[in-house]
């Protein structure tokens, strides 16, 4: 173990919150090289992909050791579906509440359970512009503590080296085409993503999606004594406003259509290209 490192952890507890995406399992394993003991942590969304869940209980667990699992209690909401309904709103780019209360929040709560912990994660610098200054120490806040992110300085192509270097897998839904696993979907989900996810999913959406739309119309008409002027869907992006609205919200039906279209088919830029931003401290990656 380095000195500098060493002196900061001293006999502190270490905690690795992992997703299942290749960052954070890449950061269990360089701590794995660097001979610091640590224990894991998930955030479990109810949300996520059975790939991902089946990649944290058969590849890291067995090499990680137990993992522990939290999960969101806001309401009595445990889920991004319970959540959904709880607030009769989806998650937007600048009031991501499925971050907040279904990750930040019960890994906050966890590590108040320890004395001084420091906590793990996976972010790097080239990841986006807003992680460009990410610094490898922070003594950040009450609700975070003394956060260590070792891969500030790694490139996608160390990551990748590092799951090679212990014979670990990636996860297949990489190999599938997804540039992210943790949430499925993202609200940023790309067009690739989209197009993965099954039938099942899209029509839990496309019913949440009537459900979020008829309370918030109730509420605007008792309010102002007119329906909404556009519904309320999941995706929210930029594109023609035929397809999505004044609002920028486009049903789930119309987004797996697009989806769908390749070079030469139906082409606009739906999401803000925000990798970076998608979520706090890198609980998703």
């Amino acid at each position: 173990m380095a000195d500098h490192v060493r002196e900061q952890i001293g006999s502190r507890p270490v905690v690795v919150s992992v997703s299942g995406g290749k960052d954070s399992t890449a950061t269990a394993l360089h701590l794995t090289d660097l001979g610091v003991r640590f224990s894991c942590v998930f955030a479990d969304t109810g949300w996520e992909a059975p790939e991902t869940y089946a990649y944290i209980a058969d590849v890291l667990e067995p090499r990680f050791g137990p993992i522990t699992t939290v999960r969101c209690d806001y309401r009595g909401a445990t889920c991004m579906e319970s959540l959904i309904r709880v607030k009769s709103a989806f998650p937007w780019r600048r009031g991501r509440f499925c971050t907040e209360q279904l990750k930040a929040v019960p890994i906050q709560r966890y590590l108040a359970t320890f004395d001084d912990p420091v906590n793990v994660t996976g972010i790097r610098r080239d990841e986006s512009r807003e992680r460009a200054s990410a610094k490898e120490w922070v003594d950040d806040s009450a609700e975070w503590g003394t956060v260590w992110q070792p891969l500030v300085d790694w490139s996608e192509q160390d990551v990748m080296d590092a799951h090679r270097r212990h014979g670990v897998p990636l996860n297949q839904l990489y190999s599938a085409g997804a540039s992210r696993v943790g949430c499925w979907p993202c609200i940023n989900a790309r067009k690739a993503e989209v197009r993965m996810l099954p039938p099942e999913r899209v029509d839990l959406i496309r019913q949440l999606e009537v459900e979020v739309t008829a309370a918030a119309n109730a509420r605007h008409l008792e309010k102002h004594g007119e329906p909404l002027a556009w519904p309320r869907a999941f995706f929210q992006g930029r594109g023609p406003k035929s397809l999505i609205g004044q609002r920028n919200a486009m049903p789930i039906d119309d987004v797996m259509g697009w989806a769908r279209t390749g070079h030469g088919g139906l082409q606009f830029e739906m999401f803000d290209e925000l990798a970076g931003s998608a979520c706090v401290r890198g609980l998703c990656g």
